[in-house]
C-alpha cells in the first residue's frame, strides 16, 4: 500500500505542473472512478453451532491485502456541499491460514482455550453507498485544489467462500447489513472538465454468514454453523473526476 501512495503522490504532483487556474462554479455534476488496495483489520471471529449447543471464538484473525474498484457520482449545488451514490467492489477480504488462539465454549459443560488451525476464506464486498460530502476548493502555486470529505451509511453484500474450515468444504456464503464508509482526499484539476485525485477510505460492517456441517462419523450431527465478524478496512485510491457540468450543459 505504501508504493501506491508514493506513485499516487507522483501523478498528482505532475497534474499538479500540468494545470491552469479556473474558476470552479456551484451546480457541478461530478463521476469519480477510481481504482486502489487495501488491508482489513485483524478481528476476532464468532462462530455458534446452535444444534450442537458450541461457540467458539477465533481470536485476532489477519487477513489479505484486497483490491477494489468503484464509482461515484456527486452533485454539487454550492462548492462547498455535494450529495452523491458511491458503489463500490472489493476484492476480499481473504482470510490466511494461521492458528489463532480460540476458545471453545460447550454449553452446560464450560470453555477452554487452545491454538487451532483456521483455514482460507475467500471473500468479496460490494457496497452501496450515499454520501454528503463537504469540500474547500482553492488554488495552490499552480495548482487547482480540491480536499474533500464525505461519509454516508452502506448498504454491504459480503460474499465468503470456505476452503476447508466446514464439511462439505468450499461452501459459500453470502449476508448483507448496513455499515459506515468514510473517505478524505485531495482532488487536483487538470482543467474545469477533468481532475485526478487520491483518496483513503475506511469501511465497516458487520457480516453474518450461515454454513452447515454434514454428520460426522460417530454420528454426531454438528448441524448448521453462524458465523459473526465485524470487518474495519483501510484502502487508498487513485481516481479520475469528470464535470460533466461543463461537457455537457446542454444537457444539464
Amino acid at each position: 500500500m505504501k508504493n501506491l501512495i508514493r506513485k499516487a503522490s507522483a501523478v498528482l504532483f505532475l497534474a499538479c505542473l500540468l494545470t491552469t487556474s479556473f474558476p470552479i462554479h456551484a451546480d457541478e455534476w461530478w463521476t469519480q472512478g477510481y481504482v486502489g488496495a487495501g488491508l482489513p483489520e485483524e478481528h476476532n471471529v464468532h462462530i455458534r453451532l446452535p444444534d450442537a449447543h458450541i461457540s467458539e471464538v477465533q481470536e485476532a484473525i489477519r487477513f489479505s491485502s484486497m483490491a477494489l474498484l468503484g464509482i461515484r457520482v456527486s452533485y454539487w449545488a454550492i462548492p462547498y456541499i455535494g450529495l452523491g451514490l458511491d458503489v463500490s467492489h472489493l476484492f476480499g477480504p481473504g482470510q490466511k491460514k494461521q492458528i489463532s488462539s480460540t476458545q471453545l465454549c460447550i454449553d452446560g459443560v464450560g470453555c477452554s482455550t487452545f491454538p487451532k488451525c483456521v483455514k482460507e476464506f475467500n471473500g468479496y464486498v460490494t457496497t452501496i453507498v450515499p454520501v454528503v460530502a463537504a469540500s474547500y476548493p482553492f488554488d495552490m502555486l499552480r495548482c487547482q485544489i480540491r480536499p474533500y470529505i464525505g461519509a454516508g451509511p452502506s448498504l454491504c453484500i459480503c460474499q465468503l467462500q470456505d476452503s476447508h474450515n466446514f464439511s462439505p468444504a468450499g461452501q459459500s456464503s453470502t449476508s448483507t447489513s448496513v455499515g459506515l464508509k468514510t473517505y478524505t482526499g485531495l482532488n487536483v484539476y487538470i482543467n474545469q472538465h477533468l481532475g485526478i485525485f487520491l483518496e483513503y477510505q475506511y469501511y465497516t460492517f458487520q457480516a453474518r454468514n450461515r454454513y452447515y456441517n454434514c454428520r460426522c462419523d460417530n454420528s454426531f450431527n454438528l448441524g448448521k454453523a453462524k458465523r459473526k465478524e465485524t470487518f474495519n478496512m483501510n484502502t487508498v485510491v487513485l481516481g479520475i473526476s469528470i464535470n460533466y457540468s461543463s461537457l455537457f450543459p446542454q444537457y444539464l
